[in-house]
């Protein structure tokens, strides 16, 4: 699965999705062959606004229940017309790029958006998200202005790493410590840079909880050895202390 993920991150968000739906439900083959009828029913699509207008017609909405990993599966939102943000904005790339539109994800914390031809979209609600709307969504996190790093566009590694960690934002919740160290694995075989650093010192917390503590530190260790960041390292030095490992490690 972590090679078939990361081939899939050098191609495109479809790719990404199908093989995470292979992951949640095993219905990507499925899955495909419902993209493909929903393809070939956008032949009129142009123009952002087309594509909106064709995507809303197609009953595509927001999570009508309580959220569950069913909402980032591809054959299942496909099936339902509805899922979380990520998995609509998906679908919507998907059709965007086969009717020769460029669009891409937007990394927005808290709500996934996306953008289409330069026009700033919630794939929610399947509108051109304007300024005043950015500013409320920032108030909400406690900014004031948008930055560049809250507005970047993603590539599908992005994409990926933001779905699993809503898988595994499900599995802890649900104290399913083994699918967490699974999604984990899995978001290190595409992770760089700090994100891999911090993933694994996500790591070395949940096998901290589970009383392992030699794994732990391992999993500590190998963090600090990826980054020359001092106050990630004083963190992960913390860290390495509560899993009892040795504290000229990182010096």
């Amino acid at each position: 699965m972590a090679q078939a993920l990361s081939i899939a991150c050098q191609h495109n968000e479809i790719e990404v999705a199908l093989v995470l739906c292979d992951l949640i439900s095993g219905r990507a083959v499925a899955a495909q062959n419902l993209l493909d009828e929903l393809y070939a029913q956008s032949s009129g699509v142009a123009d952002t606004t087309s594509l909106l207008q064709f995507l809303k017609s197609a009953r595509f909405r927001g999570p009508q229940d309580v959220v569950s990993a069913q909402c980032s599966d591809l054959f299942w939102v496909l099936e339902n017309r509805q899922g979380i943000p990520i998995s609509l904005a998906v679908i919507a790339m998907g059709v965007a790029h086969a009717c020769g539109l460029r669009a891409s994800g937007v990394n927005f914390p808290g709500h996934f958006l996306l953008d289409v031809e330069g026009d700033l979209v919630d794939p929610v609600t399947m509108q051109p998200v304007a300024g005043e709307q950015i500013q409320q969504l920032l108030q909400r996190l406690g900014g004031e202005v948008p930055t560049a790093s809250l507005l970047r566009r993603t590539q599908p590694a992005d994409v990926a790493l933001r779905m699993l960690n809503n898988l595994k934002a499900l599995a802890l919740q649900t104290q399913d410590y083994e699918e967490t160290l699974q999604l984990l694995d899995l978001q290190l075989a595409i992770a760089e840079g700090t994100s891999a650093v911090a993933l694994q010192v996500e790591r070395g917390n949940v096998w901290l909880h589970l009383g392992h503590k030699e794994v732990a530190s391992q999993c500590f260790t190998l963090a600090a050895s990826q980054t020359d960041d001092e106050a990630l390292l004083a963190q992960i030095f913390e860290r390495l202390q509560s899993a009892g490992g040795p504290e000229g490690v990182l010096h």
